[in-house]
């Protein structure tokens, strides 16, 4: 499910992205900090992952959570993905 209000959450704290060819979507890793954006984040399942440093997430607010997102921003996260079938 392609939901524009998890793009801009997860935007107002990676940047900007661009959706994949396969319809994930890519963002700089703010963990190995690359040059290219290799952290992909899947929208229909939360899985996120970077291609460089391993790092991943089984959900979007556990994404957050481990980057240190400020706490009204993961219970935003929490809150959209409350209202989807993941």
């Amino acid at each position: 499910m392609y939901n524009q209000e998890l793009i801009t959450l997860l935007e107002k704290i990676l940047g900007y992205g661009y959706q994949t060819k396969n319809g994930e979507m890519g963002y700089y890793c703010p963990k190995c900090s690359h040059h290219k954006k290799k952290l992909q984040v899947n929208l229909d399942n939360g899985k996120a992952h970077c291609w460089v440093c391993n790092f991943s997430a089984h959900t979007i607010p556990q994404l957050l959570k481990k980057i240190n997102a400020p706490k009204h921003l993961i219970k935003e996260a929490l809150q959209i993905v409350g209202n989807y079938v993941i």
